[in-house]
């Protein structure tokens, strides 16, 4: 305490709380550059007889949580008892004939991390080409469902009018920790809860709390993964320290799949501590799975058991961010109000994203809290702030000085501060709000209103006879989430919402439809919006064929030779299938798989008067075709030949000819 003026002046000590989420005290967790950690995995399981003729030929048990090879971590070594098969991705442990009554299987290994921000690059919302590999983690599940319309008019509300990919992820993530409780009473369930459980009960742990972050990215189209492993924390609700962990991995083009651990705030990197063991879909996959053969027997699995110790740290990240800060006003009253602006720019030419914390002091009243989450633009600039009160009780004989520390999780501060004398003036907090919401420019916002339309027909072919169905889809290409759209066939309406990246579909069955071209028009509008899609409707005519251009003898002598000639002739425009045409020249058939009809087909029969009788000979050509629905038609039309002039010797040569048909015929 010092002499100034006759007037005593105090210099208030500061309280700096750093990290106040899931890792407290020493830093080393999040800012060695690289972790060894020891982890243990054990799994026992009994196996009882339920009769004295039972017997078991094997058993296996199948490891999926197991260590990995990434860009970030590597195996030092590993252990197996009994000795494990490892596969691609699994470890799989057997016992043969005599399998043990009371069998474990142990997994020891000692696993490598390195600490590194990921070079996130640009890349646009709404996310629209994504490889093939990727699309699975769009869509919904049991416990990711982000169909789920509550999630799905959330995620719309949080990500409408921005353009930024990473923006909408960080955004997403922050309200999903902001809202959701992190409790532990769900971890006595017996199995994970559903996004939709979460987004109601506003609770849960990091596996419900991950699950809830990665639906409502996927109900937006963003690829989000569920990665299970261990990591470590000195919360006070996990004294072993080291303990299993889920969190989640996001799909950005051009850059590949970015850690996002929202109940550790650390979005778009992960510290060293974290270890990968398991990449799924969601949360509730098996990590062990049993196979066995043998009769009689009741095979009794426990929870697999984690352990995990620190074997060593080293090195330490560098900073990404610079920091400055300074205080709107040098000196105010005692009780007043006053703003801290923290200017904080990104070192690196890619995305990055952190925790600024302003020093507590208790004489001082913290508006919002100590803690600010950004995220910063490859080498962007940008400005933070605090609205903070001065104690109303200060002793008004003093003088003080108020020294104001903004640091990152990585112990990089700045230092300012301000002077507190009772002669200064007393700024109101409306009067420091106005301020700084005029300084807080919210980031620009660009509506995309886009719906993409496309309708396809039921089937490839449809005829006259048939009522006709068309189904068209709308999807949301845009980044506006669509509320009371109609979506139209001709009178045939529905109304309904669209968010953004969901799909709607409507089916319309017609009724009498004419051969041709059918337009069909579909329309989807709102509200400064309407879409219409044309489609063609082909619509074809029923399969005809005709019998024309007759050309043979109707009376003839006999052993003469002579032509029979007709042509089978496509009437339709549509093509007639699986056509088969039968020639009976009086019994004597012939038949020719004609196939598909593209045009008209001409035959001509050469035959022999001998063949005929004195009775009136009948030709019959049929035909029988059918269309593409597998319909079928049939064609018959007959014809006479006769023969004139005929001798007494020539009746007898065809009455024997006949006669020996006719035995034939007996005796096939």
């Amino acid at each position: 305490m010092k002499k100034r003026d006759g007037v005593r002046i105090l210099v208030l000590g500061l309280l700096i709380a750093i990290c106040a989420t899931s890792i407290m005290g020493e830093q080393w967790p999040l800012t060695s550059e690289s972790v060894t950690v020891d982890v243990e995995i054990t799994a026992d399981i009994d196996v009882r007889e339920a009769s004295s003729d039972a017997f078991l030929e094997f058993l296996q048990a199948n490891l999926s949580f197991r260590p990995m090879e990434t860009a970030g971590q590597s195996i030092v070594s590993v252990e197996t008892e009994p000795k494990a098969k490892q596969t691609k991705y699994t470890y799989e442990f057997r016992w043969e004939d005599p399998v043990p009554r009371q069998a474990e299987l142990r997994l020891k290994t000692r696993m490598k991390t390195k600490n590194s921000v990921p070079n996130v690059k640009a890349a646009k919302f709404p996310v629209q080409a994504l490889p093939a590999e990727v699309i699975e983690y769009t869509k919904p599940s049991e416990l990711v469902n982000s169909d789920d319309l509550i999630i799905v008019d959330k995620a719309g509300e949080l990500a409408a009018g921005k353009t930024d990919l990473y923006r909408v992820v960080f955004d997403i993530a922050e309200w999903t920790r902001e809202n959701v409780h992190y409790n532990l009473s769900t971890m006595t369930a017996k199995a994970s809860k559903s996004a939709s459980w979460v987004m109601q009960n506003k609770k849960g742990v990091c596996d419900e709390i991950t699950t809830l972050f990665m639906a409502l990215l996927r109900s937006v189209g963003v690829p989000a993964r569920f990665i299970s492993g261990v990591a470590y924390t000195e919360s006070p609700l996990f004294p072993q320290r080291w303990g299993g962990h889920g969190w989640a991995e996001i799909y950005f083009p051009g850059t590949g799949w970015v850690p996002f651990d929202v109940t550790y705030s650390q979005y778009g990197w992960v510290d060293a501590t974290h270890v990968k063991f398991q990449e799924d879909a969601g949360p509730g996959e098996a990590s062990i799975k049993y196979l066995w053969k043998g009769r009689s027997v009741d095979v009794i699995t426990r929870p697999v058991d984690l352990k995990a110790d620190t074997v060593t740290h080293s090195g330490k990240i560098p900073a990404f961010m610079d920091l400055r800060i300074e205080m709107l006003q040098d000196e105010t009253g005692i009780g007043s109000w006053n703003l801290a602006e923290a200017t904080v720019k990104n070192r690196l030419n890619s995305y990055v994203s952190g925790t600024l914390y302003l020093a507590r002091i208790n004489e001082m009243e913290i508006e919002g809290g100590q803690a600010r989450h950004i995220y910063l633009k490859p080498l962007e600039e940008k400005k933070i702030y605090w609205l903070v009160k001065v104690d109303a009780t200060l002793d008004r004989d003093y003088v003080y000085t108020f020294p104001m520390t903004v640091g990152d999780i990585f112990n990089n501060t700045a230092e300012s501060g301000f002077r507190v004398i009772k002669e200064a003036t007393v700024f109101t907090k409306e009067e420091m709000k106005k301020v700084k919401d005029a300084y807080e420019k919210g980031e620009e916002k660009i509506f995309s209103k886009e719906i993409e339309t496309a309708c396809t027909q039921e089937k490839e072919n449809y005829y006259t006879y048939e009522k006709p169905k068309v189904t068209c889809t709308a999807k949301n290409i845009g980044n506006f989430p669509f509320k009371d759209l109609k979506f139209c066939f001709g009178g045939d309406c529905s109304t309904g919402e669209l968010g953004i990246a969901q799909e709607k579909t409507k089916e319309h069955t017609f009724g009498a439809v004419e051969e041709g071209i059918n337009k069909v028009s579909f329309q989807v509008s709102g509200k400064d919006l309407e879409k219409t899609e044309f489609y063609d409707l082909m619509v074809l005519d029923e399969p005809e064929v005709k019998l024309e251009e007759y050309n043979f003898p109707a009376e003839i002598e006999y052993q003469q030779k002579y032509t029979f000639e007709f042509t089978l002739k496509k009437v339709s425009g549509s093509e007639p299938v699986n056509v088969t045409m039968t020639f009976d020249a009086a019994g004597q058939k012939k038949t020719v798989d004609v196939g598909t009809m593209t045009g008209d087909k001409k035959y001509v029969f050469n035959l022999n008067s001998e063949e005929l009788t004195t009775k009136p000979n009948r030709f019959v050509i049929s035909a029988q075709y059918r269309d593409h629905n597998g319909k079928l038609y049939t064609l018959r039309e007959e014809k006479e030949v006769n023969l004139v002039n005929v001798t007494f010797g020539q009746k007898m040569v065809i009455f024997l000819k006949g006669l020996d048909r006719s035995i034939r015929n007996i005796f096939k």
